[in-house]
């Protein structure tokens, strides 16, 4: 009897060893993957974190570049630019350096006590003559762009209607700061000039023109270097001459 009790009790003693083995597999087998799968949570947390934070350095360095892009290309259009300006400048000048030789040859070398025995005699041309001489010598006027007073100088038919309005009120209805247009809708066209008339250039100069004995054909007139006597075919294209009339 004895005997039997002990073996009863080997057997329930086996069967509980044997459930709390199974009983620790199971929390083996539940905890083991659950302490995984916080680690790999945790390990992907950390990736995707880290990741997100390349992804913002890589976004900030992606603006900082477009910033550093736009603001070379604005350098790059500015100094385009300022490229272009100075070609223009330069052909300006090219060009400018070109019509002053041109214009050096076409001074023409007047003796003046020819022009004052001329310019002493009667005649609306000996008249304008008289003017235009006594204004150079006693005032030596400028140039300036839209000028139209000895005070701040004449553009080219601005000094030309200063000495027309001297001799004549034919012209007074035109302003100080006439255009070329305008005075040369003012008087009328002529296929031969006569001394004391003017000549239309298609760069906008307005010269009166003469032909006197021991001279010869010339043009008088505001130049952008001052007023200067030169030959009629000076340089510019002539647009048309102009009859001067009382």
């Amino acid at each position: 009897m004895g005997n039997d009790v002990s073996a009863v009790d080997q057997l329930v003693d086996a069967v509980r060893e044997r459930e709390r083995k199974s009983l620790r597999r199971a929390i083996i087998y539940t905890v083991v993957p659950f302490i995984f799968a916080v680690l790999l949570i945790t390990f992907t947390a950390y990736q995707v974190g880290t990741a997100a934070e390349e992804l913002k350095a890589i976004s900030e360095q992606r603006d900082r570049f477009k910033n550093d892009l736009d603001e070379t290309w604005e350098k790059l259009l500015v100094a385009e630019s300022k490229y272009k300006n100075l070609q223009r400048e330069n052909d300006r000048l090219r060009k400018g350096v070109a019509f002053l030789r041109e214009f050096e040859e076409s001074f023409v070398s007047i003796d003046p006590a020819i022009l004052k025995s001329y310019s002493s005699a009667q005649g609306l041309s000996r008249e304008i003559m008289q003017h235009l001489l006594s204004v150079v010598m006693d005032h030596n006027p400028r140039w300036r762009y839209g000028g139209a007073s000895l005070d701040e100088g004449f553009d080219s038919p601005g000094f030309a209607l200063y000495i027309l309005k001297m001799v004549t009120s034919r012209y007074d209805h035109l302003p100080a700061d006439v255009s070329m247009s305008a005075l040369m809708e003012s008087t009328s066209r002529t296929g031969h000039p006569r001394s004391g008339d003017i000549v239309f250039y298609e760069a906008g100069y307005t010269m009166f023109y003469y032909d006197i004995p021991d001279i010869g054909p010339f043009v008088i007139g505001m130049t952008p270097i001052g007023v200067h006597a030169l030959r009629p075919d000076f340089g510019p294209r002539i647009l048309s001459y102009g009859r001067v009339e009382y």
